[in-house]
């Protein structure tokens, strides 16, 4: 895996878009939930939807490659089957336009963002809402 020089302007985009500040928490930890963002406790997502299914979904919106940035500064471009479950740093995940967030924290929390890919999990794990926004 390489390093690209667009990682700074994804950050850039993040930050405009999502208002995530480059190596700091996200929601539910710090910011305002938006109407397109839910989040979940880690462990009940990984147990009752999961981080394989999560990856079919951006895969299913034609993504192959997605960025990772961390908080140990290792931002990289990634395939989408790279996609790590939870490492102990702070993590986050997007395309290149930023459209979707999936980020990843130290509080055992995972939050989701992004019509699209919101409107495809709910589709697929119908039963969502019972698990969203617990910590």
């Amino acid at each position: 895996m390489r390093k690209y020089k667009d990682i700074k302007e994804v950050r850039d985009k993040l930050k405009e878009k999502w208002a995530i500040e480059y190596r700091d928490y996200w929601i539910p930890l710090d910011g305002d939930i938006r109407e397109d963002t839910e989040f979940f406790n880690y462990r009940i997502f990984q147990k009752e939807f999961g981080m394989e299914k999560l990856r079919g979904l951006i895969s299913d919106l034609g993504h192959v490659f997605i960025y990772e940035l961390n908080e140990g500064n290792d931002d990289e471009k990634v395939g989408v089957i790279e996609m790590e479950d939870y490492s102990g740093l702070e993590l986050y995940y997007t395309n290149e336009d930023c459209d979707w967030v999936v980020y990843l924290s130290h509080e055992n929390t995972i939050t989701i963002a992004g019509q699209s890919l919101l409107n495809a999990l709910k589709i697929k794990w119908t039963d969502w809402n019972k698990y969203a926004r617990l910590w």
